[in-house]
């Protein structure tokens, strides 16, 4: 095999490496509810981001508007306030959490 032959494969094999987490999490990532214990701030975000903003509450959703409708039902109860992203992110789905 010739040098730049071996760098072709090499290139192939690294961008399917680099680029392969794209695929797959977003074809099977859920949505979740995380609550911050020290301030029972709630958030709605997709499962497999990281940072998660605290802890997991209740079981992973399929779409953003089902999370966003479980988040509303914890207002009060285990959700004192939400961040930001999840009131933009529940607004666009039709869910109001404020």
């Amino acid at each position: 095999m010739s040098t730049r032959a071996i760098r072709t494969v090499v290139w192939l094999v690294a961008m399917g490496v680099l680029l392969s987490p794209l695929w797959s999490t977003n074809a099977a990532a859920g949505w979740v509810v995380t609550r911050a214990s020290s301030s029972a701030v709630c958030n709605v975000q997709d499962e497999t981001s990281r940072p998660l903003q605290g802890n997991i509450v209740g079981k992973p959703y399929s779409t953003k508007k089902l999370a966003c409708d479980a988040a509303k039902k914890l207002s009060g109860s285990e959700c004192l306030s939400y961040m930001t992203g999840a009131i933009n992110l529940c607004k666009a789905e039709g869910v109001p959490l404020n």
